[in-house]
């Protein structure tokens, strides 16, 4: 059997082994509050956002936008907006601020949380306090089958007689109280649903502002996979919902942190998403790590080095100099270095010497720039302009002497 067969059963057997482990390991839960829309685990939101989204007859919806984007979008029709979170302390000042704008307009708004921003509180003149009695471990749930007589619906109406619901201790020992100490002056509300151990204790509340209201709730846990599938809890946040059914409803997981709003912008998140679709991908990824493992010898002929071109800028400056040499052109290589002379002095002291109107203000100049006498520059000009203009020859030793007194100048410019 060559290699190649070998290669492939180790992969086959491998797929085999992790399928089996991937059956027989038992279904784990996460019992930590996500609102996820994505989230499966108890108390997620992706059976409880589906729920909604087949009975609300307005229309349902999750979305990623804060209240602040949410009026930018549609300032006109009334919607109702509902916020869940454990904690909705990431809610600024502006949040509030255009929550209260969007309540006198029409919108009404659904926040249900254990703790609420200070903003909020004080804005409604509430604070938010625990019966310690009953406070358990969420991540314990199951193991507290007794149920208790937590809530006293006495917002009811016509449809909805007035009812005790037994819930779970763990969904509801957050209460919302009237902060009647404060110095605000204390807002209108409506008790929705209070607790049997005191009436002062309310676990949902509302408060109309404007044309529109915000209910305020202290049992999020029940707007969750969990909660929608336990029939109190589901008849509970029904009872709820049914105030906003006028309305289209609308979800925001802006406020959620950010680990919780399930949103994952990566290409490959619906693999990622579900378990054996995500060992497929690692196992893809496992198979090409090895295949370039085996397969990283070299399979071309070597490359070979080039040499980086050499600098040749001398040789060719030696070879102009000796070409001028041969033909004893010395006017001629005394002649450009005037040019360039005449450029250096024209990009360094901003003076143009091929002009001789302006002779006296540029030899004045020069002379303070260098600190030659001005009488040695203006011999040295006149006789580069004769040379320019007479097509004499001149000897070597002249034209030595001119480009010394050039470069001499410029060096003491620079």
């Amino acid at each position: 059997m060559n290699f190649s067969r070998l290669y492939i059963l180790g992969i086959v057997g491998f797929l085999l082994l992790v399928f089996i482990v991937e059956y027989r390991m038992p279904r784990r839960y996460n019992w930590n509050p996500t609102f996820s829309a994505r989230s499966e685990q108890p108390f997620g939101c992706q059976l409880f956002d589906s729920v909604l989204s087949a009975n609300m007859p307005k229309g349902y919806q999750v979305t990623r936008q804060t209240l602040y984007q949410l009026q930018q979008a549609d300032s006109v029709h009334p919607r109702a907006i509902m916020i869940l979170g454990e904690s909705l302390y990431d809610m600024e000042d502006i949040d509030i601020k255009t929550m209260f704008r969007m309540a006198e307009r029409g919108n009404r708004f659904l926040l249900a949380g254990e703790s609420f921003s200070p903003q909020l509180k004080d804005t409604l003149v509430i604070y938010t306090t625990i019966d310690w009695d009953t406070q358990t471990q969420k991540m314990g749930l199951p193991q507290n089958y007794t149920r208790d007589s937590l809530i006293a619906w006495v917002g009811g109406n016509s449809a909805y007689p007035p009812r005790t619901f037994m819930l779970y201790p763990q969904m509801g020992e957050h209460h919302i109280l009237i902060d009647t100490e404060s110095d605000a002056i204390q807002r209108v509300y409506r008790a929705l649903a209070i607790s049997p151990k005191s009436d002062t204790w309310m676990t949902a509340m509302e408060f109309p502002i404007g044309k529109g209201s915000i209910i305020m709730v202290s049992t999020p846990l029940l707007f969750t996979n969990y909660g929608i599938l336990d029939n109190e809890g589901r008849d509970y946040v029904m009872r709820i919902l049914n105030g906003l059914k006028d309305l289209p409803l609308v979800r925001t997981t802006a406020y959620l942190p950010t680990y919780d709003r399930g949103v994952d912008d990566s290409p490959l998140r619906y693999f990622l998403a579900h378990p054996p679709l995500r060992w497929a991908i690692y196992l893809a990824m496992l198979t090409i790590i090895a295949f370039m493992f085996f397969t990283a010898r070299r399979r071309q002929r070597a490359i070979p080095i080039v040499k980086e071109p050499e600098n040749r800028s001398m040789e060719f400056v030696d070879l102009i100099a000796k070409l001028y040499e041969q033909r004893r052109d010395y006017r001629d290589i005394t002649l450009k270095k005037f040019v360039y002379f005449a450029d250096d002095l024209r990009r360094q002291l901003h003076i143009d010497i091929t002009d001789t109107a302006e002779d006296v203000q540029n030899i004045g100049l020069l002379a303070h720039a260098t600190g030659l006498e001005g009488s040695d520059i203006a011999l040295l000009l006149s006789e580069l302009r004769r040379l320019h203009l007479d097509e004499s020859p001149i000897t070597k030793k002249q034209a030595a002497l001119y480009i010394g007194r050039m470069n001499e100048i410029v060096k003491q410019i620079t």
